[in-house]
């Protein structure tokens, strides 16, 4: 039996502490704006937890500790969120280590706290951090954990962008930058007014007539069971593309150099190229020349 509500009804402490003291086993589903988030419970014990990126087995209890903090403040930060416990659901994947729930509600309440603080100095997940050239005239040491946000920025990233670059998390990420910012090392540049605006990408887009779909359908269509087609027609054949071009350009010996360019490319389209050989071999025809054998303008 599914237990549901809302968090405006139930707030997810207490929810936790229910699930605690009645020894429940299952998974706690909170959907919000941000996404999704599960909370695996055994015998009213934490054992795992999903959220965004983070998914899967961990390595040990302190890795599983960390998870769950993270997954966890994540989850209780939302406002406006849904929830339903199902009962008896279990991870995917082995999950002996537990977290006792007092634990988590302690760290996340402290980390809400301390988050209410940073967003002081951080107050936007789409800014773009970039260093001061002139650093303190007094020094700043910096530990490790600081100094690999510093080395992640690069004046284009968003903050939310560091924080997948550095494979952790808003809490940890957002924290150190406040620390970096208060030191005069950082500067905040304000979120672009299309604040949902794709990252600048390090090689440019091809042009239209070069992004259909590729031969080999993706994993993901093949998941979807989506036609792998991105414009929903037929792909053209790219040994026949290439035959077009290449005949209108460079003649025969060219046209079988690119062929055998596109073999090695594409090792399965080998096959299919076989059904070409046969075809007619169109030879470039000269034009006629002006001058005759003595080198002398004839009329045309």
């Amino acid at each position: 039996m599914s237990l549901i509500g809302t968090v405006d009804t139930l707030p997810l402490t207490d929810l936790f502490e229910v699930l605690a003291v009645a020894g429940k086993t299952g998974a706690l589903h909170v959907r919000s704006a941000a996404g999704l988030g599960i909370v695996y419970f055994t015998g009213g014990e934490v054992c795992a937890g999903e959220s965004g990126l983070r998914s899967g087995p961990v390595e040990d209890r302190a890795a599983l500790v960390s998870r769950l903090f993270d997954v966890c403040f994540e989850l209780f930060r939302c406002d406006e969120a849904s929830f339903e416990f199902e009962v008896d659901l279990r991870p995917n994947w082995p999950a002996a280590d537990t977290v006792g729930v007092p634990e988590i509600l302690a760290e996340t309440s402290r980390r809400l706290a301390e988050w209410a603080e940073i967003r002081l100095t951080v107050p936007s997940l789409e800014a773009r951090p970039r260093l001061i050239p002139e650093g303190p005239e007094d020094g700043v040491i910096l530990d490790a954990a600081q100094w690999r946000v510093v080395a992640a920025i690069d004046g284009r990233r968003r903050i939310s962008a560091l924080i997948r670059v550095l494979d952790s998390s808003d809490f940890e990420v957002c924290g150190r930058l406040a620390s970096l910012v208060e030191a005069g090392l950082v500067a905040l540049d304000a979120p672009d007014p299309a604040g949902n605006r794709a990252e600048i990408e390090d090689v440019a887009e091809p042009p239209a007539e070069r992004r259909w779909a590729p031969a080999r359908p993706s994993r993901l269509a093949a998941v979807l069971d989506e036609d792998p087609w991105s414009s929903g027609d037929e792909g053209p054949d790219e040994l026949d593309m290439w035959d077009d071009q290449v005949l209108a350009t460079t003649g025969t010996a060219l046209r079988q150099a690119a062929r055998e360019t596109i073999r090695e490319a594409v090792p399965e389209l080998a096959s299919e190229d076989e059904s070409h050989d046969d075809e007619q071999v169109l030879e470039p025809v000269a034009e006629a020349s002006p001058v005759d054998e003595n080198g002398v303008l004839t009329a045309p």
